[in-house]
């Protein structure tokens, strides 16, 4: 029995990894590293949706486990607005870096903030910085322009 208690922990971790890191760096992101060495392999079919009852108990947990990661849904934002400039940032010649400013600002509770990258890969992560805090979007706000435009 409890082997198929440590498939559903791996399988949740998984699920909560793969929906929430905010980018190679992060606290999250480490799960994988902590999987791989389990010599765990998500099965194909695995989403939030697939998960058992005992996973999706489990997956919810992890949020108390990574408390200081703050999110945000397209939901929370009222309003997204692509600009024509984008301030000089601390940018590396290579085109990587914590804090990359995009074209993007979006307004989050009546406030406008500018969207930010973090790339050290192929996928940048999105956030704001609000608050004194980085609030990650869990979104491209690309997309979500698009779709906001288009409906």
């Amino acid at each position: 029995m409890s082997s198929l208690r440590t498939l559903d922990t791996c399988e949740a971790y998984y699920v909560f990894a793969s929906l929430w890191h905010t980018g190679q760096g992060s606290r999250v992101y480490r799960i994988f590293g902590r999987l791989a060495r389990l010599n765990f392999e998500p099965r194909d079919s695995l989403s939030l949706e697939t998960l058992t009852d005992d996973g999706l108990e489990i997956y919810e947990r992890c949020f108390e486990h990574y408390p200081q990661t703050r999110y945000i849904d397209a939901d929370t934002i009222t309003a997204i607005r692509y600009t024509d400039t984008v301030p000089r940032g601390r940018v590396r010649q290579d085109g990587y870096g914590n804090r990359i400013p995009t074209h993007w600002v979006v307004t989050v509770y009546g406030h406008m903030h500018r969207v930010y990258a973090i790339q050290w890969s192929n996928m940048p992560t999105f956030y704001i910085r609000r608050g004194g805090h980085n609030e990650y979007l869990h979104f491209n706000p690309a997309t979500e322009y698009e779709a906001r435009v288009a409906s």
